[in-house]
């Protein structure tokens, strides 16, 4: 009967085990794959926010308000942001080696110049060095080049007079879970014809600091200045992190779960160590009689114990594995579950059972042999 129960509580202390080892490998990949998504998803600066005022004629003064400013890194007028994207969408229907049966292609149109590529931070994959175009010629990214089935897009032309001059790196700047948009880059129009009228105008500014104290000092400084007319204020990373919303939530639910079954699991070895001390104190005293030392019966239990974390960690890493690498499939680019991760979740569930029943055992195993067969 004593066997069979401690049989069911070894069962128990490895299951506990196994959901300890399995959250914690979720929770950390998960982080892995959100900073991936912050931080490294995009070559474009999450520091970046812009202006819009539907008024162009006040577009000299809210330049002024930001060069005077300490915070502003760099800022652009633009005619529309590029992160985040408020760009305008075309069709593309004709172009080099275009099949019958090819459907036409939605892309984004974005004006650039050297100053702009070099504000943004973008980098060219192929083609020119320099960002500047000249009439009728344009700029790609990766993602319109493979819609196009283009090898070597260079020189090639769409629409029948564009001439294609560069492939520019992709970068994401909209949902991640939404394939990056196919986008064409046209030469850069003056800023001139928009100063005049009541047209929409942008200015793109880098920042340094927190989005909340950058924009309530900007909006006193242009009240100040009597800009009027409606003014949008946005910022990079905070519109980038609005998606990432549940995935916040998921996270925080994650290491709560993780917390509590590492210390289930914890508890349970330790309450079946404590029972198994005491249920072999005897036989641990004759050990002792006939020459074991300390460290032999140390690493009689540790044994016994670090088999049900290699169980437990054969059993969950696994499942946990599966599990994540469905759940990245939503996105379109992911993080790399490294051997590392599993290494560094088992070496550290590993000291931690060490740390749990080593004391004890030490306790147990340093006790006097003679007084314990005698209370026995």
């Amino acid at each position: 009967a004593h066997l069979r129960k401690d049989y069911f509580r070894s069962i128990g202390v490895c299951i506990q085990l196994i959901f300890g080892f399995l959250f914690v490998f979720c929770t950390v990949v998960m982080m892995r794959q959100v900073h991936t998504l912050i931080y490294t998803d995009s070559i474009v600066s999450k520091k970046i926010a812009w202006i819009c005022t539907d008024d162009s004629g006040y577009l000299s003064l809210i330049q002024d308000v930001l060069r005077q400013q300490p915070f502003i890194i760099d800022f652009k007028a633009v005619k529309a942001p590029l992160y985040p994207a408020k760009f305008s969408l075309g069709k593309l229907n004709k172009w080099e080696g275009k099949l019958v049966n090819d459907e036409s292609i939605e892309y984004g149109d974005i004006e650039i110049n050297e100053e702009v590529a070099q504000f943004y931070g973008l980098k060219m994959k192929e083609g020119l060095a320099s960002f500047e175009l000249g009439e009728k010629e344009i700029f790609i990214n990766e993602t319109l080049a493979r819609k196009l089935n283009m090898s070597n897009p260079i020189g090639k032309t769409v629409q029948k007079v564009l001439r294609i001059k560069g492939v520019v790196s992709d970068f994401q700047v909209q949902n991640p879970k939404m394939s990056t948009k196919p986008i064409m880059f046209s030469p850069f129009k003056s800023m001139q014809n928009s100063s005049v009228g009541k047209k929409k105008a942008y200015v793109a500014f880098k920042y340094d600091g927190e989005w909340s104290t950058c924009k309530n000092i900007l909006q006193k400084e242009l009240r100040d200045k009597d800009v009027h007319g409606a003014l949008k204020f946005a910022d990079g990373e905070e519109y980038y992190q609005s998606f990432l919303k549940s995935e916040y939530n998921l996270l925080k639910l994650l290491s709560v779960i993780s917390i509590v079954s590492i210390l289930i699991a914890i508890f349970g070895v330790y309450a079946l160590m404590m029972q198994s001390c005491d249920q072999r104190q005897k036989e641990i005293a004759v050990r002792k009689v006939f020459g074991a030392k300390v460290k032999d019966i140390l690493l009689m239990f540790f044994k016994q114990y670090m088999l049900q974390v290699v169980m437990a960690a054969f059993v969950a890493f696994p499942f946990g594995y599966f599990l994540m690498k469905n759940w990245m499939e939503q996105y379109t680019r992911q993080t790399d579950i490294s051997i590392w991760i599993f290494l560094c979740i088992f070496l550290g569930m590993s000291l931690l059972v060490t740390l749990c029943i080593g004391w004890r055992v030490w306790k147990v195993a340093n006790e006097n042999p003679a007084v314990v067969i005698k209370k026995e």
